[in-house]
């Protein structure tokens, strides 16, 4: 049994009105014979917060006595003020919450419960050339979301089957007021977001010799939302509430068949079906290869072709203003292939890195764009063919300081040009053979 703080830091300035605590706990269960049975439990707390009427330098600060965090003390404390470092009135405070328990049998099978709770409020700061009262005004937004899972694991010598089953529930609420002059704040928007998920997946493996591996799974989703805005202003200056509720269905299943011929060359091929509501998806196949050019550097090449289908989402269908019930799937062809490499010494060091390249041609491409004209909001569009392609390059260096210290050093680079080559809204479209707007 353990119960000690993971996290702890010493009380330099730069923290600011700045608290952070983190704790954990461990409890293992043994049954007399020791390794028959286990239950393992863990939970994790993450609390930080952001004071909003932080105090100026010039103001004074605070004494404030730095303390470990421990879940008996409550809290944990830092001191020191920065003036200008962060933006007092960008307030936040995040709750995670992670709660794993873990049943195993010691025959094979192992039962888990998993929940996530997740709590957080966040103020907008406005933009740095808004010289208004930042008092005078109301810009933020919170989240509360919940995720449970129930899961069941089997593993036999040869062969795997593991089932989930879950709920995840999100409220998402964003609020915008502004002083009308008398006072008074006066809700510009009042935006709330309901998301509800019943789902089950089921997982299966099975291998034949030392060459052949065989997957199967099947994901079962079923989402309930409803988004209302209560602070839209009609034509004739009324107030009226704005929004969707809806229901939608999503099952996909996919059966995939690895193979190693040689020790250094894995080929593999996936066929994947999917239905959104009532509409089933082309069969969806796609093919990788992954070939070891040579061990010493462990240089290996990758490459893949696949099919891309996406049917839009609720919100792009249905969300208020600017929902469009008549957008069909994306779809089209994505290639790519790539070279990697990792050296080092076990205890000292390792490098590591990767280059990709990948092409992609889509057909109706879901993009929101602002309408203009008389109207002021955005609505998703399909765009007739698009060209998406480009190169990412990572890497990464870890050094082993001590057997207490490591430090590690990545960095990537990616050019991602994603361009129209489809057909012109109007005569005034200049978009074509150019690069999308909003796409990186």
């Amino acid at each position: 049994r353990q119960n000690q703080p993971l996290l702890q830091f010493p009380a330099p300035s730069v923290l600011d009105v700045f608290q952070i605590a983190m704790f954990g706990r461990t409890v293992n269960f043994v049954t007399q014979d020791g390794m028959s049975q286990v239950r393992q439990m863990h939970a994790y707390l993450v609390h930080a917060s952001r004071f909003r009427n932080a105090p100026d330098q010039r103001q004074g600060a605070p004494a404030c006595i730095p303390c470990p965090f421990f879940p008996e003390n409550g809290s944990a404390c830092f001191s020191g003020w920065v003036h200008g470092l962060f933006d007092p009135y960008a307030a936040f405070r995040d709750f995670p919450l992670l709660q794993e328990a873990y049943y195993n049998t010691g025959n094979g099978d192992r039962f888990g419960l998993n929940a996530w709770l997740i709590a957080s409020k966040r103020g907008l700061g406005r933009m740095t050339t808004d010289y208004g009262d930042p008092k005078k005004f109301i810009n933020e937004q919170r989240e509360r979301t919940l995720r449970s899972v129930l899961s069941w694991d089997h593993l036999r010598r040869n062969w795997k089957v593991a089932a989930k089953a879950g709920y995840i529930y999100s409220w998402f609420a964003y609020d915008y007021a502004n002083d009308v002059g008398n006072g008074k704040l006066e809700y510009m928007t009042n935006s709330r977001n309901w998301y509800h998920t019943l789902f089950v997946s089921g997982e299966g493996e099975y291998y034949i010799g030392r060459k052949w591996l065989f997957t199967a799974q099947a994901d079962l989703h079923q989402h309930f939302v409803t988004n209302n805005d209560r602070r839209i202003i009609s034509q004739d200056m009324n107030r009226k509430t704005v929004g969707y509720d809806h229901a939608r269905t999503e099952l996909s299943a996919s059966i995939t068949a690895k193979w190693m011929p040689t020790e250094r060359l894995g080929l593999s091929v996936t066929l994947r079906e999917e239905m959104y509501g009532a509409q089933w998806t082309p069969l969806i196949p796609a093919f990788y290869a992954d070939y070891l050019i040579s061990k010493r550097g462990t240089i290996r090449a990758k490459a893949s072709v696949s099919r891309n289908y996406r049917y839009p989402t609720l919100n792009d269908l249905y969300f208020q203003p600017g929902g469009n019930t008549d957008l069909v799937p994306e779809s089209g062809f994505s290639y790519d292939g790539g070279i990697s490499f990792a050296i080092g010494k076990e205890g000292v060091y390792s490098l590591h890195g990767e280059a990709t390249w990948f092409d992609s041609y889509i057909d109706d491409w879901i993009l929101w764009l602002p309408l203009g004209g008389n109207t002021n909001y955005w609505t998703p569009l399909n765009m007739k063919d698009v060209h998406a392609y480009g190169v990412e390059l990572k890497a990464g260096y870890d050094r082993m300081l001590s057997k207490e210290w490591q430090l590690g050093l990545d960095g990537n680079f990616s050019w991602t040009p994603s361009v129209n080559r489809g057909e012109a809204f109007s005569k005034g479209d200049r978009s074509l053979g150019r690069q999308l707007p909003y796409v990186s």
